[in-house]
């Protein structure tokens, strides 16, 4: 397959604080949000439990500032399977981002006035982890009300449910794909059709670390 990557070790964004600023663009102000922003990212992330290979990028546009505090990691399946299941692991990761993502918020706006004042929208995402989460949660909840609902529709939505969740699954390594293989339900893990080149291209250029996402954290 063009885009098989599975036995590369591949770091995925898991985090992404996105903070939209009233702030007119010039260069003096754009290093002293980065800076800012850098430390309370490194911070917060410091007690973050699977904060071990993390990589810290910050993105900043031009004109109304747009910065994103994004997080690079691996999901480690060690790390999850002490929740007890691979999918209450995959639900507490999500949960553990978005508070993190809260708490830069919040750190950046003590640390920084020209935040604080000037904010005028948030949002917490959640990178790879947030959509194997949703991926699984609306499988589950289709097969859930199956009887409920249109067969037709039911069908063509998960269809395409697994078709997402066999592009995911098959750009992580072997023993993260095989752990979760090993928590679905046997009709699903059994059933789920070839990995697609354009979908996981699609996946891997969403939410995969490359050579110019590490530049941008230079500049």
């Amino acid at each position: 397959m063009a885009y098989y990557f599975s036995d590369k070790i591949i770091k995925y964004k898991i985090s992404e604080t996105y903070i939209k600023l009233n702030i007119d663009y010039n260069s003096d102000k754009k290093q002293t949000i980065r800076r800012t922003l850098i430390q309370v990212a490194e911070k917060e992330f410091a007690d973050f439990k699977y904060k071990d290979g993390l990589i810290v990028v910050i993105e900043i546009e031009k004109g109304s500032l747009k910065t994103k505090v994004v997080i690079y990691g691996a999901i480690i399946i060690q790390g999850i399977a002490n929740y007890g299941s691979i999918r209450q692991g995959i639900n507490q990761i999500y949960d553990d981002v978005k508070t993190v993502s809260e708490r830069v918020i919040q750190s950046a706006r003590l640390d920084d006035n020209d935040i604080d004042n000037n904010i005028i929208r948030t949002e917490k995402r959640t990178g790879l982890i947030g959509r194997l989460k949703r991926t699984l949660d609306r499988i589950e909840c289709l097969q859930t009300n199956f009887n409920d609902l249109g067969n037709n529709q039911v069908q063509e939505d998960l269809i395409s449910l697994r078709q997402d969740l066999a592009n995911i699954i098959e750009l992580l390594n072997q023993e993260e794909r095989q752990a979760i293989l090993n928590s679905l339900p046997t009709e699903i893990g059994n059933n789920l059709p070839q990995p697609q080149d354009k979908g996981m291209k699609h996946i891997y250029n969403l939410y995969a670390l490359k050579p110019k996402d590490i530049e941008v954290n230079d500049e």
